[in-house]
């Protein structure tokens, strides 16, 4: 509140008993002041040893010395000093300079920063900048974060009459110290009131902290299955993902290291969730099969710099969970908290790249929107995604590779507007034509039902009215009088959104519907390896009970199926008659037999474990 433009004069004493003791000594006869600078002259002119004296009331009120202008008695003035002085007075004060620590004085003042919350504009605040001033002549600090308050989900003051309040030990005891932290550092910037619920609170910490944590396990699992360790030898991947992951990981570095450099917190925790998002909905999500199936070093050893990296980057917001991530993947027993800040390898960074896969996900979005709208499963591949780029993108091959393996295309075509596309169909609005043009109506409306709808847009484009001959009448028509309303063909799904376009040809061959089958079976066995608990490195034997017409429709991709679920042994036969009793059915040795219906076909499945379970 303007604080310092209506500055007022600051009354130092208080007539209290508790406090530091103002060090004024005044004359009993003429009322002359003096200010004692140090215990050494008070004992010099006390005429007495006083080190051992307690510089507090009433112990030094009994000291008397002699007036420096009259030579008689002085004794000290009642009044102590306001205790918000003191809190001034702490830069000094806490090494008792300039009687000693000089030298630890010196380096830490001014303060790199002060926080406290925005009540002390006018207490802490205030009161080192006054004293400091006024002692030093210079500014006590360089950065001052100001804390606003703490405020229930309605953005209301706490209070107990209210019943609005939230015991702290209730969510650290609940939810974790982690949590609440995070929640308080990535939600808004500290000087704006903090809105605080469970469930708020419970939202930031799913969408970050399980995330990384989840992200974190997956890593662990399959290196430990894979029996993968780091090595000098792990040279950085050409992968397209992999030099991806690390771009945004060293961009991201350097973007936290400059938003906590600048005592910005928030920019840094947002800059961090990015990156989190980025490494599991994306590169773990297009790069599973490389751990589970491939054992690629260089995707262990991408991920493993990345969150090795998140580790060091987490310790200020979470030091817990950085601190056993950071102890397990490097598999010492040396905090997190004693290690080196991390450097930014600037050639790891790749912009274009960046902006290319942005593109990516963004496309990767309008193919499943456009999915969806056409009810067609994710499993089911297609044909063609035609993508509509904005003026001027272009995209490598192997990122059009990503997209094409995400949105399960057989090929991408990148066309630069939607022309071939979209039909136009042009609609008269009858209730302004109506009354201009009378009986001429009806052979209007034939006339339009022929025109080129795209000729009618350019024209609306151009802002021109469009030009039309019926009957020997010349009629141009406004922007008002024609709608033109574009319509996709019935054989694709198609959604727009800005300057990208995705359109999936939505026409099934048998091949396709083969290949979809195939996708499809494997997700229902492994939803039964779940189910029976089978571990992730369990290799198993398959039985696969299918009509005629569905086993030849298989046959083609029976390695597939064996290969992602893990089954060394696989084999087609001739289904049985169905018998409700066998589905979920588990045998003393965790086998199963299972009667399902996948893509419409009745299958029988038979599932065992080879050698012994690894769970």
């Amino acid at each position: 509140g303007k604080w310092l433009e209506g500055n007022v004069d600051w009354a130092l004493s208080r007539d209290r008993f508790w406090g530091s003791p103002i060090p004024v000594w005044r004359c009993l006869e003429c009322s002359h002041d003096e200010c004692i600078a140090s215990v050494s002259e008070l004992s010099e002119r006390s005429g007495r040893d006083l080190t051992e004296l307690d510089l507090h009331r009433p112990h030094v009120d009994a000291i008397r010395i002699a007036c420096s202008k009259c030579g008689r008695d002085a004794r000290r003035v009642e009044p102590v000093l306001d205790a918000w002085f003191d809190s001034g007075s702490m830069p000094a004060a806490q090494f008792h300079y300039p009687f000693e620590n000089t030298g630890s004085f010196e380096t830490r003042f001014p303060a790199d920063f002060i926080c406290e919350a925005i009540d002390q504009t006018r207490g802490w605040f205030y009161s080192l900048l006054a004293v400091n001033t006024l002692v030093f002549g210079h500014t006590p600090y360089r950065n001052v974060v100001c804390l606003a308050h703490i405020v229930d989900q309605d953005g209301q003051k706490m209070s107990k009459t209210k019943g609005n309040v939230i015991d702290p030990w209730e969510v650290l005891n609940s939810r974790g110290a982690e949590a609440l932290r995070w929640y308080m550092v990535s939600t808004g910037s500290p000087w704006t009131p903090k809105r605080v619920s469970v469930d708020a609170i419970d939202e930031a910490s799913n969408r970050f902290l399980r995330t990384l944590w989840n992200t974190y396990s997956f890593f662990v699992t399959y290196a430990n299955l894979d029996g993968w360790a780091p090595t000098d030898a792990d040279a950085p991947s050409d992968h397209v993902l992999d030099r991806w992951i690390r771009s945004r990981t060293h961009r991201t570095l350097d973007t936290l290291t400059s938003a906590l450099e600048g005592f910005d917190a928030l920019a840094g925790a947002l800059a961090l969730d990015t990156l989190i998002d980025d490494l599991s909905n994306w590169y773990v999500r297009r790069s599973r099969p490389r751990f589970w199936k491939s054992s690629d070093r260089a995707a262990h050893a991408t991920m493993h710099e990345c969150l090795s990296t998140i580790a060091l980057m987490l310790a200020p917001f979470c030091p817990f969970i950085a601190d056993a991530m950071d102890r397990n993947l490097h598999g010492d027993n040396i905090s997190v908290h004693l290690r080196d800040w991390p450097t930014v390898t600037p050639e790891a960074i790749d912009d274009a790249l960046e902006r290319e896969m942005a593109i990516a996900r963004q496309i990767t979005k309008l193919g499943r929107s456009a999915r969806a709208e056409a009810k067609i499963g994710v499993r089911q591949p297609l044909s063609t995604a035609i993508v509509l780029l904005a003026r001027h993108v272009t995209l490598r091959d192997e990122v059009q590779r990503e997209i094409e393996i995400e949105l399960n295309v057989k090929r991408i075509e990148a066309v630069e507007n939607l022309d071939g596309l979209l039909s136009y169909r042009v609609v008269p609005n009858f209730r302004l034509l109506g009354p201009r043009l009378g009986g001429l109506m009806p052979a209007v409306k034939l006339a339009l039902s022929r025109v080129d709808g795209s000729d009618v847009r350019a024209a609306h484009d151009a802002g021109a009215p469009f030009h039309l001959d019926v009957e020997g009448t010349s009629i141009d028509f406004s922007t008002d009088e024609l709608e033109v309303r574009a319509e996709h063909h019935a054989e694709l799904a198609l959604v727009q959104d800005g300057g990208y376009a995705v359109a999936l040809n939505l026409q099934l061959t048998d091949e396709l519907r083969a290949e979809g089958f195939a996708r499809e079976l494997v997700r229902a066995i492994n939803d039964r390896r779940k189910q029976l608990e089978f571990a992730i490195a369990d290799r198993i034997a398959l039985t696969i009970g299918l009509e005629p017409s569905a086993q030849s429709t298989l046959e083609p991709h029976l390695d597939y199926v064996a290969a992602e679920v893990l089954a060394t042994n696989a084999r087609v036969v001739a289904i049985q008659q169905s018998d409700p009793s066998r589905d979920n059915l588990e045998a003393s040795n965790g086998d199963g037999a299972f009667d399902i219906e996948v893509a419409g076909h009745p299958v029988q499945l038979t599932l065992s474990v080879i050698g012994e379970r690894r769970g």
